[in-house]
């Protein structure tokens, strides 16, 4: 690997190096918590090396890294900032917006309790969402080879698909066994429409052609559905499952904010009645990392499905 350091990026490097230790060695307006300035040091060092290898690295693909480095110096902008004006200066309410020390440090002490939530989540999640895609693909798939299946689908999600699935959520906890079950509802109801509207669209868009000479050949339907619309769909079916994810998490998070005993909402939320935002905010973070693992998991899924779009 061979690198090449510019001046731009020497300078920035030294930018963030110094803004980083003049915020540290700044009094503290009230001591902060025991292991916050270590927490908030290695933090801070973690960004600057990633942006170091990105901004210094000859990449093949420099766009991309360089989107990258520029997100990791915004997230340093972001870190070093709060910092200053919390744990520093105090131009913030400290029980509103606690200091990134604080932060870090509940985020160490509550791992395990949040790793039990993370998987809370991902039990109803994975529950919900993998219906919503199953029986969304089968529909579509059906209603996209079938003119008057594809009529009848059609009409019923524009009447159900604009209502709001986040309003049948005290419903289906008054009615449905268990918590459980009444959340998978609810996320199967936010994921299930999109998928189907894609993936009808998806067989919308596979030539004409392909399709009539498959049945020339007088394919079996589960042929026909495996080798032709089935991949011919999936840009389509990708689509609607991006989709799909972002409103089942979003579902997720409402339902459990509501009435559930277990999950990253319910982390948020029993935090928020006790008044501590300091693990309000942890909260916060860790979904937004979880949220984006899920959305570079699925784009990473999509682009190995796809690659044969990419030849």
């Amino acid at each position: 690997m061979s690198f090449k350091i510019g001046l731009r990026a020497v300078v920035s490097l030294v930018l963030w190096a110094l803004a980083a230790v003049f915020v540290q060695f700044v009094p503290n307006s009230e001591e902060t918590p025991t292991g916050s300035l270590f927490i908030f040091i290695l933090a801070v060092i973690a960004v600057l090396l990633v942006s170091f290898l990105l901004l210094s690295t000859n990449p093949e693909k420099h766009q991309k890294r360089q989107a990258l480095a520029d997100v990791t110096s915004v997230f340093a902008v972001v870190l070093i900032a709060w910092e200053a004006m919390t744990a520093k200066w105090r131009v913030v309410d400290a029980f509103i917006f606690p200091s990134p020390g604080t932060v870090f440090d509940n985020l160490w002490s509550d791992r395990v309790e949040l790793l039990g939530h993370i998987a809370a989540s991902t039990k109803l999640l994975i529950t919900g969402f993998g219906l919503a895609l199953i029986l969304g693909v089968f529909l579509g798939l059906l209603a996209g080879s079938n003119q008057r299946v594809q009529d009848l689908v059609k009409s019923l999600a524009n009447i159900a698909s604009p209502i709001p699935p986040i309003v049948y959520i005290p419903y289906a906890i008054t009615i449905l066994p268990s918590f459980f079950m009444s959340s998978v509802f609810v996320i199967f109801l936010g994921a299930f429409w999109p998928i189907l509207i894609n993936t009808i669209n998806g067989v919308g868009q596979i030539e004409h052609r392909l399709i009539d000479s498959a049945r020339t050949l007088q394919l079996s339907p589960w042929t026909l559905f495996r080798r032709v619309l089935f991949p011919g769909a999936l840009p389509g079916i990708f689509s609607g499952a991006t989709v799909g994810l972002v409103f089942a998490f979003i579902l997720l998070t409402a339902a459990e904010l509501i009435g559930g005993t277990a999950g990253l909402g319910y982390y948020v939320k029993y935090f928020t009645d006790f008044g501590d935002y300091s693990r309000v905010v942890v909260g916060i973070i860790v979904i937004g990392f979880y949220v984006t693992i899920l959305m570079t998991l699925m784009q990473r899924i999509e682009r190995y499905c796809l690659r044969w779009k990419q030849r």
